[in-house]
């Protein structure tokens, strides 16, 4: 079963010098991320799809696959227990 997250219209972001500032406007509540969390933030907002983030996060910092699943998984949770991604329920 795929995995997929969307971003919110209430939340916006800004990337500044490989960390990303996260606020949502609904709780004003701020979030920070590392570089390595802006990645994933950034893979979040192109495509959302968790295969595809774990497989692009493992190729650019030379993770092995089960560590990409772990930091992703990590890192979705408090997204997701902060309001910032919601998971994605489509149809069909």
């Amino acid at each position: 079963m795929k995995r997929s997250f969307t971003i919110p219209s209430d939340v916006v972001s800004e990337v500044i010098n490989g960390e990303a500032m996260l606020l949502n406007l609904s709780t004003g509540r701020y979030f920070s991320l590392n570089s390595t969390g802006a990645f994933i933030w950034r893979q979040l907002e192109t495509h959302g799809d968790v295969g595809r983030i774990v497989g692009e996060l493992a190729a650019t910092y030379s993770l092995d696959e089960r560590k990409a699943v772990e930091d992703v998984n990590a890192l979705l949770s408090e997204l997701t227990a902060q309001a910032l991604i919601t998971p994605y329920v489509g149809t069909g």
